[in-house]
């Protein structure tokens, strides 16, 4: 990758081994034109996932993506002469740079005043480069597991996330840790385990993060949600006062919504948080700092915090689409569902039965995703079982 970017006349710094957080934190503060990432795929391990940032660390808009296509496929690639070609640097100091930024953008004294004894795992990420450092400054006590740097291959390219957090789950009991945290392999989306050894559903840190921070936030502050977040995200951040902004269920999407002025808090129902003041996109380092800080503020338990928040009724399930059928699928179950009514700015959003049911194609993987959220965890059930057989009868119809 870089070989070939210097080809073309452009200077890189390659940063070896980091977190996509820091990468994007580098693009973003040194005045880079853009950057790209390449890791394990977080979700098929024989996958490489290269990731392409804009000047301001978010990921690449769908224009950019189509001008990057619209060059490839007519080979329109510039060729540099010898005497013209970009610069190979490698930048000292990037960690340290970063982590001393993200220290900037909490409240270090409170948090080193609680001493809070963590339990982490790293799940194989190249967090583990950075994390050490930073928990030694905030005067965190941890104990570490699956860091990045462990020798076994097999290992790290058969990463459990349900594993590690039950290994978690024992790790808090065993050294009566205020919280333990699970990282996904890219560093990005966090698992929260309170001080009972119990991990923490995704969409409820969510509800957590928002009502703290609501709490210790200016009104009239701006919040981005993407459309797939329950009605219990909704209702907090109306009653706490603040500015409601939606954006795709993407995270291109929810990033270039994140980078938008006023933005203080953005994030998704599966774990993955954005803090745009330091950075607009995931970051799983900086969203354990900023829980941090939030347990700090309000000198309670994360287990009593969970339990002030409404749990909701949001399900997510995949179903499995071909390539070639994802067109043809989006089209009928438009079709099919016309009469409801039908929200088509991403996916298929249907109000249903006092709820509502969302079909979204993935991006990058052939499959949809299916959301579902009715007044109860059966309604929900109901109604994302009456989508996806939907979604199978529509499929089976197009193979004959």
């Amino acid at each position: 990758m870089s070989a070939g970017i210097a080809a073309t006349g452009i200077s890189v710094s390659d940063l070896r081994v980091a977190a996509s957080a820091v990468n994007r934190f580098e693009v973003k503060n040194t005045g880079a034109a853009g950057g790209f990432h390449v890791q394990i795929s977080d979700r098929d391990p024989e996958q490489m996932q290269i990731m392409f940032f804009e000047a301001n660390g978010i990921l690449a808009t769908d224009q950019t993506k189509k001008d990057v296509e619209k060059y490839f496929n007519r080979q329109e690639v510039r060729r540099a002469l010898m005497n013209q070609l970009g610069e190979l640097a490698f930048p000292p100091r990037v960690t340290e740079s970063y982590v001393e930024e993200l220290l900037r953008n909490i409240d270090v004294e409170r948090i080193r005043e609680r001493r809070f004894r963590v339990a982490v795992d790293y799940a194989f990420s190249s967090a583990a480069l950075v994390m050490p450092a930073l928990l030694r400054m905030l005067r965190v006590e941890s104990v570490t597991t699956h860091s990045f740097m462990d020798p076994d291959e097999e290992a790290i390219r058969t990463a459990d996330l349900p594993a590690f957090t039950a290994n978690t789950r024992k790790l808090v009991e065993a050294m009566g840790a205020n919280l333990g945290v699970v990282l996904d392999r890219s560093a990005e989306r966090i698992i929260l385990i309170d001080e009972r050894a119990r991990d923490i559903p995704a969409d409820t840190t969510l509800h957590l993060l928002l009502r703290l921070i609501s709490s210790h936030a200016e009104a009239g502050r701006k919040v981005v949600l993407p459309a797939n977040v329950s009605s219990v995200a909704e209702r907090i951040v109306k009653r706490e006062g603040l500015e409601l902004v939606r954006a795709r269920i993407s995270p291109g999407g929810l990033m270039e919504a994140a980078a938008e002025e006023g933005v203080m808090f953005a994030g998704s129902p599966d774990g993955a948080f954005i803090f745009p003041a330091f950075l607009p996109g995931f970051d799983a380092i900086m969203s354990l700092a900023k829980v941090l800080e939030l347990l700090a503020l309000e000198d309670k338990s994360l287990s009593e915090l969970c339990e002030e928040v409404p749990t909701a009724a949001l399900i997510h399930e995949r179903a499995p689409v071909p390539w070639s059928l994802k067109g043809l699928a989006m089209r009928e179950l438009s079709e099919r569902v016309r009469e409801n009514r039908v929200d088509l700015a991403d996916g298929i959003r249907i109000e249903d039965d006092g709820g509502w049911a969302q079909l979204v194609p993935d991006p990058d993987e052939p499959f949809f995703h299916i959301y579902a959220e009715g007044p109860t965890d059966r309604d929900s059930v109901a109604l994302a079982q009456r989508y996806r057989a939907l979604l199978e009868e529509v499929l089976e119809s197009a193979d004959h």
